[in-house]
């Protein structure tokens, strides 16, 4: 499955690295960063437990993140210079708080397209990262096992796309939205509910191993707003066989008018 890639951003010392994709069905599970004026090292751990050459040197202090279930990686940015300065990423569910330093003359931003996410690093490095970017791929292509991506238009109308494995029989598919809020539920408000199949102005289809959603439009706003959906999988027994969240999609738009 095709990989893409993105920078490295910083300076020009340090030894090259470059990740060794994993194998489809394996996703990022875990990130360790070690900062303190810089980013001194970084190592990703996967989901088959396997993890990446720690990259760096032996000093900083570290943070480690664990990924929840259907978390990806979706954005990588900071400041560099002569050395990585500072680090922030984040997923389709949160913000992840930011280390390093507050150094470096240039901002990096490295955000990937719709149902795609983080899968490896590059760039270079020595007693600190001198140098970062990514490697990235499809949600769908390397086997997480559920997906579900939001997206809104300028008319306040919002898709929500939710898939499945094909070997998975799924019948049912909930999505419980909510505004001004990040996950996990139940931050921000809650709106409505969506259900595919269903009938009515929430309602949704299912085709296949996808389920697709309109909702909308609701109210323009002059300030934007983060959004989020719940979605849950269900069988024809009603047990529930998976339960994720969507990206955080952040648009102008509120759930009533005059905000």
């Amino acid at each position: 499955m095709e990989t893409f890639q993105c920078g490295p951003s910083g300076g020009q010392g340090g030894n090259r690295f470059d990740d060794e994709i994993p194998a489809d069905g394996v996703f990022i599970s875990q990130i360790d960063v070690w900062s303190g004026t810089y980013i001194d090292a970084i190592q990703l751990t996967y989901s088959d437990n396997s993890r990446t050459t720690k990259h760096g040197g032996s000093g900083g202090s570290l943070s480690t993140w664990a990924l929840n279930a259907g978390e990806s990686i979706i954005e990588v940015y900071g400041f560099c210079g002569s050395y990585v300065d500072s680090l922030a990423i984040r997923t389709n569910m949160r913000n992840l708080p930011t280390v390093g330093g507050n150094g470096g003359s240039i901002q990096y931003t490295y955000r990937v397209p719709d149902n795609m996410h983080v899968i490896g690093l590059l760039g270079a490095s020595g007693s600190y990262v001198d140098a970062l970017g990514i490697f990235f791929r499809e949600v769908s292509a390397d086997g997480t096992a559920f997906t579900a991506v939001l997206r809104s238009t300028s008319s306040c109308e919002f898709e929500l796309e939710a898939s499945w494995p094909d070997d998975v029989p799924v019948v049912t598919v909930y999505g419980e939205w909510y505004f001004d809020g990040t996950p996990p539920a139940p931050n921000g408000t809650f709106v409505f509910t969506t259900q595919a199949p269903g009938t009515g102005p929430n309602a949704g289809t299912i085709e296949g191993n996808l389920a697709h959603f309109t909702a909308g439009p609701l109210y323009p706003s002059s300030t934007a707003y983060p959004w989020y959906v719940l979605v849950q999988f269900y069988d024809a027994s009603g047990a529930q066989l998976a339960s994720i969240y969507s990206n955080v999609d952040t648009t102008a738009c509120a759930n009533q008018p005059g905000m």
